[in-house]
């Protein structure tokens, strides 16, 4: 993790739609980051000790997930986390905010701007004053 920069990241994914997860995946290679899926079956903290991601990137719709336990466990470890959802989707983003994300995309935004977002979530110092960040 020590020799990753925003230009060359390994992030830890949560994306279960089939046909959005290889735009995800081909975005951030192209940016030079290593996308890493999450797997159910592993336990967050030993896939972060595993893969050792400099960030976290989270479908907040992803039900069968809990992606806010996802979150929580990423944040736990320190990471930053881009948690997205459909932009009208309320009760995910504020469910995001509340295991807390560092920021909260939608879902056009990771299309339009994906490697934009991880650039500057990478560069978020986290805020020792609050609670859940």
């Amino acid at each position: 993790m020590s020799d990753q920069t925003p230009q060359n990241a390994i992030v830890l994914t949560l994306v279960r739609d089939l046909m959005f997860r290889p735009r995800v995946d081909s975005s951030l290679k192209i940016a030079g980051h290593e996308p890493r899926a999450y797997r159910m079956d592993t336990p967050v903290a030993e896939q972060i000790e595993a893969d050792r991601p400099a960030l976290g990137l989270v479908d907040l719709a992803a039900a069968s997930d809990n992606p806010t336990k996802v979150v929580a466990a990423m944040r736990d470890a320190g990471l930053n986390v881009i948690g997205f959802c459909g932009h009208v989707d309320e009760a995910a983003q504020a469910a995001g905010v509340a295991a807390g994300v560092t920021m909260v995309a939608s879902r056009g935004q990771l299309h339009a701007d994906l490697p934009g977002l991880v650039a500057k979530a990478l560069t978020i110092k986290p805020d020792p004053d609050c609670d859940y960040c």
